[in-house]
């Protein structure tokens, strides 16, 4: 069955359908009763969205957030690529580190962050921590893919033409 719908109606209940969601945001808990510091209404929360963005320096805040995200992210990256390359150049640092990190791999990353903020206080690092860590383990699972793939014939007549570990790593 094909769609023939235009864009312009796709366009017009798209619309609809967000009107429809706003109006069920503002008007909807009071309907039901529900207190308004479980959902406050729409107006509410725009309100206090401009007052936050007047009064608290919010895109100073924003920056701040972003400075951490960009160095957990730099930092995640290379740790996750460091260590996937000695994963997949040693097996016996794969047998040796594969239980720690599946244990950690397998836990949820956001309960790190109460545990890092009792650690460290409240401060940039249990932030970055948390970023890291979500960075690390798809960096570290792509890598280590990578180096499994490599074709062994590639790497074996490089090796013959006396190219060192460095040259094998840059050019195969």
């Amino acid at each position: 069955m094909s769609d023939n719908t235009s864009p312009l109606v796709t366009a017009a209940w798209s619309f609809l359908v967000l009107v429809v969601f706003l109006l069920l945001w503002e008007y909807g808990p009071g309907w039901v009763g529900m207190p308004e510091f479980v959902l406050p209404p729409l107006t509410r929360v725009a309100e206090e969205a401009v007052r936050i963005w007047q009064t608290e320096r919010l895109l100073w805040h924003a920056g701040i957030t972003a400075l951490e995200v960009v160095i957990g992210f730099v930092l995640g990256s290379a740790m996750g690529a460091l260590i996937g390359y000695a994963l997949g150049v040693s097996p016996r640092v794969e047998a040796i580190l594969s239980p720690y990190l599946l244990a950690l791999q397998i836990a949820p990353k956001v309960a790190f962050a109460p545990l890092f903020v009792m650690w460290l206080g409240y401060t940039i690092y249990p932030k970055i921590l948390v970023a890291i860590l979500i960075v690390f383990f798809p960096v570290l699972i792509n890598v280590l893919s990578a180096m499994r793939a490599m074709d062994t014939d590639m790497i074996n007549l490089a090796r013959s033409f006396s190219a060192t570990r460095m040259q094998v790593f840059r050019m195969v």
